[in-house]
Formats: C-alpha cells, sequence, structure tokens
C-alpha cells in the first residue's frame, strides 16, 4: 500500500498537480494572493519610472544663460543668480533661457498680457508674464507700414560679433568684406593683427581684440601667452599687457575659450581693474554659466555685455540660418541681441544675404552701441 502511495505521489509531481497541502491530507488552495502581489509591483515599477523621468527633466534644464530686458527706471533689486549688471533693472521674474532657442510663440494672457512661451534645443519649456512687456516691446516696433524703411525709429538693434578673425587670412578677408557695421575680434597672437584689423577697420567695421583664456580642459590649446586662473596678479598681468599690446585702436576685449579663467572672480577683477584703466569694454562669450565677468566688470564700472547666440555651434548652413531667426527673435523681445560668429564658409555665406535683408526692419550696431545703450 506504502508503495502505491509512492508511486501515486510521483504521478502528481510529473503532471504538476502535487502540492504540499495535499501531502499533508489538506484541500488544495490556489495562491490568491498572486495577482495584489503583481499589481503592487507593476505599480512600483511605474512610480519609480515616473519619478526618474522627472527627476531627470529637473536635472536637464538647469538654466545657464539670461534674457534681459531694458526696462527703465534702474533699481536695485536683486534677483538670485541673475546673469546681468547690478545696473541693469530687473525683470518682475527673471526668465533664463539655453542660449539656442528653437520655439518663441506670443499668446494673449489674462487681462490681455502677453505670454511667452520658450523651447529651448535641450526640452526646456518657460513661462513669461510680464506687466511691462507690451510697453517695452512697442517701443522697438517700427512705427511705419509693412515693407516700407524704418531708418530712424528706435529699432530692435542685432551686434554681429566675428572672432577667431587673423589665423586664416583668407576667411578673414572674406569676412571682413561682409557689410558693415559689424564687430570683427582678431585673436591676439594673429600674425599680421595691425594690418589685418586696419583692412577692417578702413571697411567701416569696429575691432574687438580676442585674448585666450584659459579652458575648463586641460587638453585643449587656447593658445601662447592665455589668461590662467589662480596665478599671482602680477603674472597675470604680465600676460594680459602683452595680448593687449598686441592691436591698437580697439573698443575692448572678448574671452577666447575661458571657461574655467572666467569663473574665477579674483581673476577676472585683475582684469577688469586693467580695462577700466584703459577705458576698454568687455564682451562675455560666455563659454560657461559660472563666468563671473559681470560681477567683476560692475565692481569696476567697466561696460559690458553677453552674447546672446553662437551662430555656428554647429557649422552646418541650416543650423546657422536658423539660429539667425533666432537672433531675431531675442531682438525684438529685448530691443536688441548680441551673437558670435566665426570666420567660415557657411557663417560669411549665411550672413552676406541675411544683413541686407534684416536691415529694413533691424539695426545693425556695434558691440560698443549696445553697451552704451544700456
Amino acid at each position: 500500500m506504502a508503495e502505491k502511495t509512492r508511486d501515486k505521489t510521483k504521478i502528481q509531481k510529473k503532471s504538476g498537480t502535487h502540492c504540499p497541502s495535499q501531502d499533508s491530507g489538506g484541500t488544495t488552495n490556489t495562491n490568491k494572493k498572486a495577482p495584489a502581489v503583481r499589481k503592487l509591483l507593476w505599480f512600483s515599477i511605474v512610480f519609480v519610472a515616473v519619478l526618474w523621468v522627472t527627476i531627470g527633466v529637473n536635472l536637464e534644464t538647469k538654466t545657464n544663460t539670461t534674457i534681459e530686458f531694458p526696462l527703465p527706471p534702474p533699481n536695485t533689486l536683486k534677483t538670485k543668480n541673475q546673469l546681468k549688471p547690478v545696473d541693469q533693472a530687473p525683470l518682475t521674474k527673471t526668465i533664463f533661457i539655453d542660449p539656442h532657442i528653437s520655439n518663441m510663440n506670443k499668446r494673449s494672457g489674462e487681462n490681455g498680457l502677453p505670454e511667452i512661451d520658450y523651447s529651448t534645443t535641450i526640452g526646456q519649456e518657460t513661462e513669461i508674464t510680464q506687466n511691462q512687456f507690451q510697453k517695452n516691446i512697442n517701443q522697438f516696433q517700427p512705427k511705419t507700414n509693412k515693407g516700407k524703411d524704418t531708418s530712424g525709429y528706435n529699432r530692435p538693434k542685432i551686434a554681429i560679433v566675428i572672432d577667431d578673425l587673423g589665423i586664416d587670412k583668407k576667411l578673414t578677408l572674406e569676412a571682413i568684406n561682409l557689410e558693415p557695421p559689424l564687430t570683427m575680434s582678431f585673436i591676439a597672437y594673429a600674425k599680421d593683427i595691425r594690418t589685418q584689423a586696419e583692412k577692417a577697420r578702413k571697411r567701416g567695421h569696429e575691432i574687438l581684440l580676442h585674448v585666450p583664456m584659459e579652458p575648463e580642459s586641460n587638453i585643449i590649446d587656447p593658445g601662447p601667452n592665455v589668461l590662467l586662473s589662480g596665478l599671482p596678479e602680477d603674472e597675470i598681468l604680465t600676460l594680459l599687457r602683452w595680448n593687449l599690446e598686441q592691436l591698437n585702436n580697439y573698443i575692448g576685449i572678448n574671452n577666447h575659450m575661458g571657461s574655467r579663467f572666467t569663473s574665477n572672480l579674483e581673476s577676472m577683477r585683475i582684469v577688469m581693474k586693467e580695462l577700466k584703466q584703459r577705458n576698454l569694454l568687455f564682451l562675455d562669450s560666455l563659454t560657461t554659466s559660472k563666468s563671473t565677468g559681470h560681477i567683476a566688470a560692475s565692481e569696476f564700472k567697466v561696460p559690458f555685455i553677453t552674447r546672446n547666440i553662437f551662430l555656428d555651434h554647429k557649422d552646418e548652413l541650416k543650423t546657422i540660418k536658423q539660429q539667425l531667426k533666432n537672433l531675431k527673435k531675442i531682438a525684438r523681445l529685448q530691443g536688441y541681441a548680441i551673437a558670435i560668429g566665426h570666420p567660415r564658409k557657411n557663417t560669411i555665406q549665411a550672413l552676406a544675404s541675411w544683413l541686407a535683408d534684416t536691415k529694413k526692419q533691424f539695426d545693425i550696431v556695434s558691440a560698443r552701441k549696445i553697451a552704451g545703450a544700456r
């Protein structure tokens, strides 16, 4: 009898019907808790996934550049993380965006006040609601009918800066031959820099000096006599003065690379003190969101402006044309805009056709005019 029972158990195991409850003489008990456990497990997985995506979006959309409104009159209200000079009138709400704006759409908000939606290349979306927005935008709009010449009115101003000039003489000359007035920035260690800069000056462009500063990466070579953060003041001044003396009759400087140097406030103070003595302005190329240029310039009352857009971060004609469209949008929004491009075939080609058309509705000016207006 025992042998038959063992045989029966073997059959049950083989057929998959054997369970401990049957062995102990109890009734068959299916696991009714299993579906509930599975549901709880799936809910936990979905919750963790949603939480992870939310955290990822927040991290991805950290801000690094400011859109600035020239809203008079100035006051002393300070906004946390404001990337603007202290004498610049603040917004009701400061809006930080990625330098590369992909979309900018105006729509009607509450009480007829306009609202602006921004989308950047990293997917960030930010909304502006500004009580004085319409008033300030209106003062920059052309007062004549579409298609007519609007020169002489207070129109949006755009400054185009071409830097890295002087190394490739052929492309430098092509850039110089673009319709003035542009701002041409010659790199300090270029050969025949004074001769090349004089050609640009005679063409009607204004001149900046492109000063090499220490980048964040140690494997990138910014060139000779680069300004290095953390050096003693006398050594930084020796390097800076060598650069400044390579050229004459220029309006100011902008940084070549410099993500590490411009984020060092003590080093930037040394630079600004020297610029003040020489009556030069500083254009921050803004190669890092950690730049302290605005702080140091404000302390020494050095005229200061920042780049809004890089035209040719991607050396593609389509991308450059889109960046030029974005530049107009920023100029309409804040009354002025500053772009930096480089002596490249695609950039020169895009600008050649864009400049003449843009002058119908915008004032193309030098970087100094925008710095002076602010």
